[in-house]
């Protein structure tokens, strides 16, 4: 009877510890900004996570001379991060009419929705330092939404 005890208990002892412990997802909080100087303009994406594993995305750009940053789009939705497998889930996304002409800057509310009924996935990578205070990002293309592709970014975490 021993035995049969002892067998079963290496057995059990053999199949569970080869298994891979799954790290577990890991959420953000507070707003990363990546800021992009060019000869044409000064652009900022600002990403803001909350630890329910939500997140919205603004894209801004200056406009003319000033250091006014004019709200270009922003995106909706939830995340998930695990190890370094990035998902964005993006339930709404807007962006200027291109019907309409806009002298200036349009307000947040001249946005339009640019997407249709079904929420649009995203899977990149995305490396988190140490610190935790800033992040690379690098995320396939969308033909439907081209604008979200970014190249590698570095965001680092807002000081409010």
């Amino acid at each position: 009877m021993k035995t049969k005890l002892f067998l079963l208990s290496l057995l059990a002892v053999t199949l569970f510890s080869c298994q891979e412990e799954e790290k577990p997802a890991t959420f953000l909080e507070g707003s990363f900004d990546s800021s992009l100087p060019n000869e044409v303009a000064f652009t900022v994406n600002t990403m803001t996570f909350q630890k329910n594993g939500s997140l919205m995305v603004e894209r801004f750009m200056s406009i003319g001379d000033t250091k006014e940053l004019c709200l270009l789009n922003y995106q909706v939705g939830t995340y998930s991060l695990a190890n370094d497998q990035f998902i964005f889930n993006v339930n709404e996304s807007y962006g200027p009419d291109p019907l309409t002409f806009y002298g200036g800057c349009p307000g947040k509310d001249a946005l339009v929705s640019q997407l249709n009924a079904e929420p649009l996935t995203l899977k990149g990578t995305l490396v988190l330092s140490n610190s935790k205070k800033e992040f690379l990002l690098d995320y396939q293309c969308s033909e439907l939404l081209p604008y979200i592709c970014l190249e590698p970014k570095k965001f680092e975490l807002s000081i409010l």
